[in-house]
């Protein structure tokens, strides 16, 4: 099933991206940079994981560039999410980043599914 494949390779690439946000805000980033940075890391691994595991499809930069594209959509909303956590819900960074990315999964999964890699089965 797809959605089992997209959410394994969704759990690879938190692991991966959230380190990288953890050890920025650790040694002083500020959160939004942090996110910022740790997203960039995981679009890249997120691409190529479910290119190649997930859609079995060839990479190609078209491709890649509706990935970004949706990606871009999608930081723009983590951001503001993760900002009015840490403001005004008074949520620490940390774990405000962790119910944005909660948020975020169903809707991407959608996106990436019909728009980067044209896959329009029910699974």
């Amino acid at each position: 099933m797809k959605v089992v494949k997209f959410a394994s390779v969704g759990v690879i690439n938190t692991l991966v991206s959230y380190s990288v946000f953890a050890v920025l805000v650790y040694i002083g980033q500020h959160y939004i940079i942090a996110s910022v940075c740790s997203y960039i890391t995981g679009v890249v691994t997120s691409y190529l994981l479910n290119a190649r595991f997930t859609f079995l499809k060839v990479t190609c930069w078209q491709a890649f560039a509706r990935f970004l594209l949706i990606n871009s959509i999608a930081l723009g909303f983590s951001v503001l999410v993760l900002h009015m956590f840490v403001v005004f819900a008074a949520l620490n960074p940390l774990l405000a980043q962790i119910v944005v990315v909660v948020v975020r999964f169903p809707l991407m999964y959608f996106w990436v599914k019909r728009f980067v890699y044209h896959d329009n089965n029910s699974q």
